[in-house]
Protein backbone atom coordinates (compact mmCIF):
# COMPACT_ATOMS: atom_id res chain seq x y z
CA UNK A 1 0.00 0.00 0.00
CA UNK A 2 1.20 3.84 -1.13
CA UNK A 3 0.58 6.16 1.39
CA UNK A 4 -0.52 9.19 -0.71
CA UNK A 5 0.20 13.26 0.52
CA UNK A 6 -2.62 14.31 2.51
CA UNK A 7 -3.52 17.97 3.95
CA UNK A 8 -3.62 18.44 7.81
CA UNK A 9 -6.79 19.99 8.88
CA UNK A 10 -4.47 23.31 9.42
CA UNK A 11 -3.35 23.03 5.92
CA UNK A 12 -7.27 22.34 4.99
CA UNK A 13 -8.09 25.75 6.90
CA UNK A 14 -5.38 28.08 6.06
CA UNK A 15 -6.04 27.25 2.08
CA UNK A 16 -9.37 28.67 2.73
CA UNK A 17 -8.36 31.48 4.37
CA UNK A 18 -8.63 35.09 2.73
CA UNK A 19 -5.29 36.97 3.08
CA UNK A 20 -4.72 40.42 1.66
CA UNK A 21 -3.23 43.68 2.33
CA UNK A 22 -4.63 46.64 3.86
CA UNK A 23 -3.27 49.89 3.67
CA UNK A 24 -4.01 52.51 6.23
CA UNK A 25 -3.66 55.86 4.75
CA UNK A 26 -4.32 59.80 6.27
CA UNK A 27 -2.21 62.89 6.81
CA UNK A 28 0.93 63.01 8.58
CA UNK A 29 -0.01 63.11 12.57
CA UNK A 30 -3.68 61.15 11.71
CA UNK A 31 -3.39 58.39 14.18
CA UNK A 32 -2.47 55.40 11.30
CA UNK A 33 0.63 54.45 13.76
CA UNK A 34 -1.82 55.17 16.54
CA UNK A 35 -4.42 52.38 15.12
CA UNK A 36 -2.14 50.12 14.07
CA UNK A 37 -0.64 49.45 16.93
CA UNK A 38 -4.16 49.42 18.69
CA UNK A 39 -5.85 46.48 16.46
CA UNK A 40 -1.83 44.34 15.97
CA UNK A 41 -0.44 43.02 18.83
CA UNK A 42 2.94 43.20 17.51
CA UNK A 43 3.07 46.44 15.18
CA UNK A 44 6.27 47.46 13.43
CA UNK A 45 6.92 51.51 13.87
CA UNK A 46 9.32 53.04 11.99
CA UNK A 47 10.10 56.62 13.82
CA UNK A 48 12.12 59.26 14.72
CA UNK A 49 11.57 61.27 17.84
CA UNK A 50 7.77 60.07 17.73
CA UNK A 51 6.96 60.46 13.83
CA UNK A 52 7.27 58.10 11.49
CA UNK A 53 9.49 57.96 9.02
CA UNK A 54 8.93 55.02 6.96
CA UNK A 55 6.27 52.92 7.54
CA UNK A 56 4.01 51.01 9.81
CA UNK A 57 3.02 46.94 9.70
CA UNK A 58 1.15 44.82 11.48
CA UNK A 59 -0.77 41.57 11.25
CA UNK A 60 -4.49 40.85 11.91
CA UNK A 61 -4.71 36.60 12.21
CA UNK A 62 -7.76 34.34 12.99
CA UNK A 63 -8.94 31.00 11.22
CA UNK A 64 -10.23 33.31 8.56
CA UNK A 65 -8.60 35.99 7.44
CA UNK A 66 -4.45 36.76 7.56
CA UNK A 67 -4.11 40.34 6.77
CA UNK A 68 -1.24 42.45 6.77
CA UNK A 69 -1.70 46.35 7.99
CA UNK A 70 0.37 48.30 6.27
CA UNK A 71 0.56 52.45 7.44
CA UNK A 72 1.73 54.68 4.34
CA UNK A 73 3.07 57.91 5.67
CA UNK A 74 1.43 60.76 4.94
CA UNK A 75 3.81 64.24 4.11
CA UNK A 76 3.80 64.54 0.23
CA UNK A 77 7.79 63.95 0.13
CA UNK A 78 7.17 59.65 0.54
CA UNK A 79 4.79 59.74 -2.66
CA UNK A 80 6.90 57.15 -4.35
CA UNK A 81 7.28 54.53 -0.83
CA UNK A 82 3.24 55.53 -0.63
CA UNK A 83 3.28 54.38 -4.20
CA UNK A 84 5.32 51.10 -3.69
CA UNK A 85 3.52 50.12 -0.09
CA UNK A 86 -0.29 50.07 -1.44
CA UNK A 87 0.69 47.66 -4.87
CA UNK A 88 -1.45 44.71 -4.36
CA UNK A 89 -3.68 45.95 -1.44
CA UNK A 90 -6.97 44.48 -1.17
CA UNK A 91 -8.72 47.48 0.85
CA UNK A 92 -7.67 51.22 2.58
CA UNK A 93 -8.35 52.41 5.49
CA UNK A 94 -8.59 56.38 5.77
CA UNK A 95 -7.63 57.99 9.25
CA UNK A 96 -8.70 61.63 9.58
CA UNK A 97 -8.10 63.58 12.54
CA UNK A 98 -11.28 65.19 12.94
CA UNK A 99 -10.46 69.17 12.84
CA UNK A 100 -7.78 69.27 10.58
CA UNK A 101 -8.01 70.06 6.37
CA UNK A 102 -8.84 67.34 3.92
CA UNK A 103 -5.27 65.98 3.11
CA UNK A 104 -4.60 66.09 -0.90
CA UNK A 105 -2.40 63.38 -0.86
CA UNK A 106 -4.61 61.05 0.84
CA UNK A 107 -7.77 61.90 -1.60
CA UNK A 108 -5.17 61.64 -4.70
CA UNK A 109 -3.61 58.23 -3.30
CA UNK A 110 -7.54 56.61 -2.48
CA UNK A 111 -8.88 58.66 -5.83
CA UNK A 112 -6.83 56.22 -7.72
CA UNK A 113 -8.00 52.45 -6.10
CA UNK A 114 -10.49 50.71 -6.99
CA UNK A 115 -10.72 48.95 -3.90
CA UNK A 116 -12.95 49.46 -1.25
CA UNK A 117 -12.42 51.72 1.80
CA UNK A 118 -13.60 52.93 5.23
CA UNK A 119 -13.07 55.89 6.70
CA UNK A 120 -12.06 56.60 10.92
CA UNK A 121 -12.75 60.07 12.36
CA UNK A 122 -10.06 60.15 15.14
CA UNK A 123 -11.45 62.74 17.24
CA UNK A 124 -9.12 62.79 20.00
CA UNK A 125 -8.20 66.19 19.71
CA UNK A 126 -11.44 67.48 18.63
CA UNK A 127 -15.10 66.59 19.75
CA UNK A 128 -17.01 63.79 18.38
CA UNK A 129 -19.31 65.83 17.17
CA UNK A 130 -17.13 67.62 14.70
CA UNK A 131 -18.15 67.72 10.90
CA UNK A 132 -16.72 65.90 8.42
CA UNK A 133 -17.33 65.91 4.72
CA UNK A 134 -16.78 63.14 1.83
CA UNK A 135 -14.94 64.19 -0.93
CA UNK A 136 -16.93 64.70 -4.26
CA UNK A 137 -14.40 63.36 -6.10
CA UNK A 138 -13.87 59.67 -4.28
CA UNK A 139 -16.56 57.22 -4.16
CA UNK A 140 -18.34 56.70 -0.92
CA UNK A 141 -16.43 54.47 1.46
CA UNK A 142 -18.09 51.01 2.89
CA UNK A 143 -18.48 52.97 6.22
CA UNK A 144 -17.28 55.55 8.31
CA UNK A 145 -16.56 55.18 11.73
CA UNK A 146 -15.77 57.68 14.67
CA UNK A 147 -13.26 57.01 17.75
CA UNK A 148 -10.87 58.08 19.46
CA UNK A 149 -7.67 56.18 18.94
CA UNK A 150 -5.53 57.04 21.44
CA UNK A 151 -8.07 55.63 24.24
CA UNK A 152 -9.66 52.62 22.23
CA UNK A 153 -11.94 50.46 24.49
CA UNK A 154 -11.05 46.34 23.98
CA UNK A 155 -14.80 46.14 22.63
CA UNK A 156 -13.80 48.92 20.04
CA UNK A 157 -10.61 47.12 18.79
CA UNK A 158 -12.70 44.00 18.16
CA UNK A 159 -15.51 45.78 16.72
CA UNK A 160 -12.87 47.97 14.60
CA UNK A 161 -10.90 44.50 13.54
CA UNK A 162 -14.02 42.89 12.36
CA UNK A 163 -14.78 46.24 9.70
CA UNK A 164 -11.49 45.78 8.66
CA UNK A 165 -12.12 42.14 8.10
CA UNK A 166 -15.33 42.53 6.06
CA UNK A 167 -14.14 44.93 4.18
CA UNK A 168 -11.54 43.05 2.56
CA UNK A 169 -13.57 39.39 2.67
CA UNK A 170 -14.77 39.95 -1.31
CA UNK A 171 -11.96 42.44 -2.52
CA UNK A 172 -9.98 42.04 -5.19
CA UNK A 173 -5.79 43.20 -5.35
CA UNK A 174 -5.54 47.01 -5.58
CA UNK A 175 -2.39 47.49 -8.21
CA UNK A 176 -0.44 44.43 -9.19
CA UNK A 177 3.82 44.97 -9.40
CA UNK A 178 4.97 46.43 -12.60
Amino acid sequence: MTLAHTETATQLRSSRQVRGKVVIVGAGEAGKSTLIAALCHRALNLEVDGRTVAMDHGALNDDEVTLSLIGVPGQARFREIRQALTTGARSAVWVHRVGQPIDAETIDLLAECTVPYLVILNHDTSPATATWRQPDCLPAPEAILSANLAQLKTEEIEFLQREIRALVSNSPPWRTAG
